[in-house]
């Protein structure tokens, strides 16, 4: 399996002692981009997948602060799957990578850091059109 080239695991820095632990996030040194925009996905189902979705512009990381979860990208090539299961860990999913998150464990917390304010032209929703899409990119 080749690896797809925007995407990658992102390991946080923990800072704790005998009181706990604390991870500390940052724009362009520990997330890769400006940070426009922080939502996090919660009360999920096990069996019922969430994304099915890729963003034109936008950059994010994923970090599964709760619990664990999969998530499967697509750069229209190549196929992934990645383990969400530490809270030290995110996930970069650079632009027009396809994106399913699903089996998510009982209070799962999915957290999503975005380099971009929410617009809905921004997403492509269709999975043949984004096929379309990174198709004539790759030719260009």
């Amino acid at each position: 399996m080749k690896k797809i080239e925007k995407v990658k695991l992102i390991k946080l820095k923990v800072f704790g002692d005998t009181r706990g632990a604390l991870i500390s996030l940052e724009q362009y040194k520990d997330i890769p981009f400006g940070i426009k925009r922080v939502y996090y996905i919660f009360d999920t189902k096990r069996d019922t997948p969430r994304g099915f979705h890729a963003h034109k512009t936008l950059e994010q990381v994923l970090i599964c602060v709760n619990g664990s979860c999969k998530i499967k990208v697509d750069d229209g090539k190549n196929v992934d799957i990645f383990d969400l299961c530490s809270q030290n860990v995110g996930l970069y999913i650079g632009t027009m990578v396809w994106r399913e998150m699903f089996a998510f464990s009982q209070g799962c917390v999915l957290l999503v850091l975005a380099s971009r304010y929410y617009d809905p032209k921004e997403y492509i929703k269709d999975y043949n059109e984004f096929l379309r899409s990174v198709s004539c990119t790759n030719r260009e």
